[in-house]
């Protein structure tokens, strides 16, 4: 392993001596790897391959096959407008059909990007300067000079406005001229050949001298005994904000472009301290956010460490808040009551706010819980109780686990639950429930029947709502949504968050019947609300009505109509379609401030007004348009209108397969 001061000494002897870069105080370092000290963890990793860092390189294995660049990782540091790059590049020779390999700049997404791809031949397709745009790949500039496998090579790509030039070893390559992208991310690849990489270093014209503002508000969750969840709030700056530096104990874990970070393999029942700098193009440092101490819980019968996936799955915790694990006996207080309302509210109004802070499980014995029905009108069947001043949730979950207390299952009718704040309702099966004027409450690892209704209530708000491995596997011809999330007169609602969610469609019976499988709605103000992990079906109308919603975020979510959500949900035997655009829509509504990330639609997007500000990674069976000024584009494939739920790995969750995750 080269220790940092060699990797630098070479480094300085490289760009000087070989006069890739102006030794100059005009120049602004953004990125400087040298992967002896830095973690691969400041990659992310696109496409194929096996990457990791190796005897102080990061090195490309078990390569992938593609006829664009089947292996990619990318730097987490986004880079905007002109910049100097220089790196060190080995094609580790395969004998395979292109010795190649590539260093990719300006990516923004998966279709769309440059690269430099070096080669043993010159076929026209792997050496040279390349452009792909929605996929399409194109040669901007052919390199005659070839390369030799398993030799470095020292590479510089200089962007100066349209002008793309590249060198190897201080000599001239190839140049072109292309303005399609003018920002995004640096990154490596091959098209199917492994590959080693060192001393990435991306300079910026250093004209912009002032820093950002320190990041605003950090907060730290313990979600387990080796996961803390980190969030804060955006800085500012005059040019633009690039990243985040995240430290552990004063030394810097990781750079992210969002605002939060889950720090994980960490020690249980030990404290960390963390903080954050904002960081722009020319790698100003902000200031210091505050500093947080958090422990992690203890032993392993914490939460579980989440794990990525469409829809749940058994990892995934509310953890916008500290909440206590349903199945960790060693929450301080566990608190035993009987199956019946009265029980679980007088233990709930009894704690002190030390026993809260401590943490409180509440433990329902056996049997159902009754319902009053779940209309805006029903009466509560448990209300007034919580604090909004608590910082911890209490958990109330079944006693001898999942399933085995219900709630209106027994009579098939709903429950309200009104103005209740910081509690967790975790591990039942309901046959409904409306949530309504509720703030921080969660609802965790429970199967609705019916319907779920999330609403706030005349003059009465509703905030911060986490609904995690929620599902609504039941789908039947009936006129009414599955699910929705509606205000009310001077009630708004906000800050929804949809983690590892599920819902079946539900298809109308007659051609005026208007059913989605989520809507919001109402006549106050609804906003910032998101999904994640999340899977929604078509209903007849489409899968989510976003009315006027004003702020959605979509991470990891499958969105399905058309072919998909018919495979998966046909129309019953004899069944007539009332409608011919009946589930061929994933959205429809209005709104402004939509993003999706990572994402897969698949159905139509009608939007009079696109509400798209933000597209990354995100691939549509059909395209739609973007807001103006919006960053990315889509990923647009056809076929997927012919795949099925299965080729994405999008479980059903039938009751076996509930318990086997739940339990």
């Amino acid at each position: 392993m080269k220790s940092a001061f060699t990797q630098l000494k070479q480094l300085f002897l490289k760009t000087v001596l070989l006069g890739l870069i102006p030794f100059s105080a005009s120049a602004a370092t953004v990125i400087n790897e040298t992967f002896a000290t830095s973690p691969a963890a400041n990659f992310t990793v696109v496409s194929g391959g096996t990457w990791a860092v190796s005897s102080g390189r990061y090195v490309l294995t078990a390569p992938a096959n593609s006829t664009i660049l089947g292996n990619l990782s990318r730097h987490n540091t986004s880079v905007a407008g002109d910049f100097t790059l220089t790196t060190t590049v080995r094609t580790t020779g395969t004998a395979a059909l292109w010795d190649d390999t590539a260093v990719v700049f300006n990516y923004s997404n998966a279709s769309n990007y440059y690269f430099v791809s070096l080669n043993e031949q010159n076929d026209g397709a792997t050496n040279g300067i390349f452009k792909v745009q929605a996929g399409v790949q194109t040669e901007l500039a052919d390199f005659a000079a070839l390369s030799t496998a398993n030799t470095d090579y020292t590479i510089e790509i200089v962007r100066a406005g349209s002008s793309i030039t590249v060198k190897r070893n201080g000599t001239t390559l190839g140049t072109a001229t292309d303005s399609s992208f003018t920002s995004g991310y640096v990154g490596y690849g091959s098209k199917n050949d492994g590959g080693q990489f060192d001393n990435l270093l991306v300079n910026t014209p250093s004209g912009d001298t002032t820093p950002p503002t320190a990041p605003g508000s950090l907060i730290g969750a313990a979600v387990s005994s080796s996961q803390i969840n980190l969030s804060w709030n955006a800085s500012t700056d005059n040019v633009g904000v690039t990243g985040y530096n995240v430290y552990r104990g004063g030394s810097l874990i990781t750079t992210v472009a969002g605002l939060s970070h889950s720090d994980t393999g960490l020690t249980a029942s030990t404290s960390y301290s963390y903080k954050v700098k904002a960081r722009d193009a020319a790698n100003n440092l902000s200031a210091d956010s505050n500093t947080v101490n958090v422990s992690t819980l203890s032993g392993s019968t914490g939460a579980p460490v989440e794990v990525s996936s469409f829809g749940p799955n058994g990892t995934h915790w509310p953890s916008a808040t500290p909440t206590p694990f349903l199945y960790d006996t060693s929450v301080p207080n566990i608190i035993n009551v009987a199956c019946s309302w009265s029980a679980i509210s007088t233990a709930i109004s009894g704690l002190t706010p030390a026993q809260v802070t401590a943490g409180v499980l509440i433990l329902v014995a056996p049997g159902d819980l009754p319902g009053n029905g779940s209309g805006s009108s029903s009466t509560p069947v448990i209300q007034n109780v919580g604090s909004t001043s608590w910082t911890k949730r209490v958990t109330v979950a079944p006693r001898d686990g999942y399933g085995t207390v219900t709630i209106g299952v027994g009579s098939s009718i709903g429950a309200r639950i009104h103005n209740v704040s910081n509690v967790c309702f975790a591990g039942f099966i309901a046959y409904g429930l409306r949530p309504s004027a509720c703030n921080n409450l969660a609802l965790a690892w429970t199967k609705v029947i019916n319907w779920l209704g999330l609403s706030a209530s005349t003059n009465m708000n509703s905030t911060n709502l986490e609904i995690v491995e929620v599902v609504l596997p039941e789908y039947s011809v009936r006129d009414t949504d599955a699910a929705e999330s509606a205000t009310s007169t001077n009630g708004t609602t906000s800050g929804f968050k949809f983690v590892g969610c599920y819902i079946a469609p539900r298809y109308r019976s007659n051609g005026s019947a208007h059913t989605d499988s989520l809507q919001f709605f109402g006549s106050s103000s609804y906003s910032n609300m998101s999904f994640k992990d999340t899977v929604i079906f078509s209903s007849s109308n489409c899968a989510i009505q976003t009315g006027g919603l004003n702020g959605l975020e979509l991470r990891h979510c499958y969105i399905a109509a058309q072919g998909p959500a018919l495979y998966r949900y046909p129309f019953p035997g004899g069944y007539t379609p009332p409608n011919p655009n009946d589930v061929t829509k994933t959205f429809n509504g209005g709104g402004t401030g939509f993003k999706a990330y990572d994402s897969i639609f698949i159905g139509g997007m009608p939007y009079s007004t696109s509400p798209w500000v933000l597209v990354s990674n995100t691939t549509v069976s059909a395209s739609a348009p973007l807001a103006p000024g919006a960053t990315g584009a889509w990923t647009v494939n056809a076929s997927l209108t012919s795949t099925i739920p299965e080729d994405f790995d999008v479980p059903l969750p039938t009751d076996a397969y509930l318990n086997s995750i739940w339990q």
